[in-house]
């Protein structure tokens, strides 16, 4: 099985990733709509499998 992309990034490449995520979606949600996608990518994060 090949590795996904994601998981071949190093962590500067994973933050830099994450920073143009951020700009590109906060660019089109107001204040509230920020903070429900905020709490919405946090409750993911802590999801164990």
């Amino acid at each position: 099985m090949e590795e996904s992309i994601l998981f071949s990034l190093d962590s500067e490449q994973q933050v830099l990733l994450a920073a143009l995520l951020a700009i590109i979606v906060s660019d089109k949600l107001n204040e509230d709509q920020l903070n429900i996608w905020g709490n919405f990518v946090e409750a993911l994060g802590q999801i164990r499998i």
